[in-house]
């Protein structure tokens, strides 16, 4: 459903961590789209590395969970 709303056209998409995958992710660089999707830890991992911890703080929440910025 969320890829569905991807067009092509947008700058950017914010997400929050339940969208994250490798695969969005690849989608999102094939088509030039800015990923602002949050990270998330996988089972193998203790905690995000600081450098995804401080990325996911950069990214504005806003109590969204899905959110494609568009050229204007």
């Amino acid at each position: 459903m969320a890829d569905a709303l991807i067009l092509g056209d947008e700058k950017a998409v914010y997400a929050d961590k339940g969208y994250e995958s490798k695969t969005r992710r690849a989608a999102l660089k094939q088509r030039g789209v800015k990923d602002r999707i949050m990270h998330r830890s996988h089972k193998n991992q203790k905690a995000l590395p600081y450098w995804q911890q401080r990325r996911n703080a950069l990214i504005p929440d806003g109590g969204r969970r899905w959110s494609v910025c568009s050229p204007a």
